[in-house]
């Protein structure tokens, strides 16, 4: 099978996950592809021995993705030996409730000269696992992403740019031999490490995907993250021969336990990562994570349930409202605002949905509702809207749900001149119905 074949089958298989144009490239008119945020929001989890009830909290929550790792080292304790049985089990259970599954494979083992897998032996076996995990954790939704912040390390270890291509080569290979329609993807880098992308790049990494998948942690606001994934989709048009892979975000996230970072931050950087990243056409956004198992604080802060006993923090309260009120409806485009002011519309069997919130600017909005209009902050919790025909809204950094139509009547507050420069502008797009 040609490799324009393949990618066209494997790209088909990816329609049906997210029911829209997964490589996040404009229409001929320069609108984004629709959208539905469900099929586009997963969760991090961890690997349990018991994972029925991991398995219930995460459906119940309205995840429709969730990326789990497949550490080498776990599976071949004895060369040639594979033992899937823990994976596996997460596996059925996550079928049983029609979660759809990135699995990462990757991690160092020492069996081959001594945790290394920059030499030929430890590739070889390397593609033999990765072989062997398709084979016994296949299934109908799965996307195989390819080690694991290879730029860095950690559990995984570091690869040059020019050994993790090699390794990345050859896994694909042996992956696409055994499913031929298989998705892989290459592995999350930590941070958005360009020069590691290029070099990479440059050495064949694309022609060996189908995904790239990037981990763009950051202490900044999500919003910084759009001139990052426009750079980093240069590089791919540059270095692409052919189809082009699809970018995605794999595990990102922010630590409530980070200085600065209290739950409620975490929980408004939750719902506005997910939409900046949904608004850039960027068909899967996991975050990480559901749960943190292992005694780290500051990884610990990532989660959004605290081990043990399941209580919910503010970040899942977000990210179930998130999911109950937009999570059906079809994204339809970035609203064209002020700097640091946001929003972006929804759709819902034809009730309009507008999220909207600022980064770092007082403002305030007076809106002019078309009908019944309800409103809603970031953790479900309805807000009564005070002026009748005319409201005036503070925008802050917590995003303000919108359920129904609305027009913008004018923009108040403390800004400087490219505010009164661009307001104009924006009062004319709400008129016209573009946002």
């Amino acid at each position: 099978m040609s490799s324009g074949v393949r990618h066209l089958r494997a790209l088909a298989v990816l329609f049906v996950w997210v029911l829209s144009c997964v490589c996040g490239a404009r229409r001929s008119d320069g609108e984004l592809p629709a959208l539905r945020l469900a099929d586009a929001f997963g969760v991090d989890i961890p690997v349990l021995e018991n994972s029925s009830d991991l398995a219930d909290r995460v459906a119940k929550a309205g995840f429709r993705w969730v990326r789990l790792r497949v550490l080498w080292k776990d599976v071949e304790s004895e060369k040639g030996v594979y033992r899937f049985e823990k994976y596996a089990a997460l596996v059925r259970e996550l079928d049983r409730r029609r979660l759809k599954v990135v699995l990462v494979l990757g991690g160092s083992n020492s069996l081959y000269g001594g945790g290394s897998v920059a030499g030929e032996e430890a590739r070889t076996a390397f593609g033999e696992f990765c072989a062997a995990a398709v084979r016994q954790l296949r299934g109908k939704w799965r996307l195989w992403e390819v080690w694991d912040r290879p730029n860095v390390g950690g559990e995984f270890g570091p690869l040059k740019p020019s050994e993790y291509a090699l390794l990345l080569q050859e896994a694909s290979r042996r992956i696409k031999e055994v499913d031929r329609g298989a998705l892989v993807s290459s592995g999350a880098l930590s941070g958005v490490d360009l020069e590691y992308l290029r070099e990479a790049f440059a050495r064949g990494l694309l022609g060996s995907v189908d995904a790239v998948a990037v981990q763009p942690m950051r202490s900044e606001s999500p919003e910084s993250v759009l001139s990052d994934l426009s750079r980093i989709r240069e590089l791919v048009d540059r270095f692409a021969r052919g189809s082009k892979p699809f970018v995605w975000v794999a595990g990102w996230g922010y630590s409530s336990n980070w200085s600065g970072v209290s739950e409620d931050l975490q929980a408004w950087y939750l719902v506005r990562s997910v939409l900046v990243c949904l608004s850039e056409g960027v068909p899967l956004i996991v975050w990480h994570c559901f749960a943190w198992s292992g005694e780290d604080a500051v990884e610990s802060g990532f989660g959004l349930v605290r081990w043990g006993n399941w209580e919910p923090k503010a970040a899942y309260n977000a990210a179930v409202h998130l999911l109950s009120v937009v999570g059906g409806a079809t994204f339809r485009r970035r609203m064209e605002l002020p700097k640091g002011l946001h929003g972006v519309v929804f759709d819902r069997d034809g009730k309009q949905i507008t999220v909207l919130w600022s980064s770092g600017v007082r403002t305030r909005v007076v809106l002019v509702p078309k009908g019944k209009l309800d409103a809603y902050d970031a953790l479900g919790r309805q807000i009564q809207l005070e002026g009748g025909q005319r409201v005036a809204v503070e925008l802050t950094d917590r995003p303000l749900f919108l359920v129904g139509r609305v027009a913008l009547e004018g923009v108040e507050g403390l800004f400087g001149s490219e505010y009164s420069k661009n307001a104009s502008k924006l009062l004319t797009s709400w008129a016209e119905g573009r946002i």
